[in-house]
């Protein structure tokens, strides 16, 4: 079985380049990727609201999304990146929602 997570991102007028920059670098996108269980990553924006980005990650299983926020919310493996998106979010920030894959 595999697992989908939906990350709707909400940040602050005129801050999404920087966050798309800080995304692009090797410890945003390409650091997730290279996590244990994540097959893909998807990154789009809201149509209806340009300061909304939404990412959609398919993952092998809950236990290994787990062990890789762990990672990131210790900011030990990646120069402490959640720190600096904080910044650029409003105060709705981040919402996850999560789905199983059903074949």
């Amino acid at each position: 079985m595999s697992l989908m997570v939906w990350i709707k991102v909400h940040i602050k007028e005129g801050k999404m380049d920087e966050y798309i920059n800080l995304h692009n670098l090797p410890n945003g996108r390409a650091y997730t990727l290279s996590q244990e269980g994540c097959k893909s990553i998807i990154r789009s924006i809201d149509t209806e609201n340009k300061n909304v980005l939404l990412l959609t990650e398919e993952w092998s299983s809950m236990d290994d999304w787990d062990k890789y926020i762990a990672k990131r919310e210790s900011g030990e493996e990646d120069d402490n990146f959640l720190k600096k998106i904080e910044n650029l979010l409003t105060d709705k920030g981040l919402e996850i929602t999560f789905s199983e894959i059903t074949k």
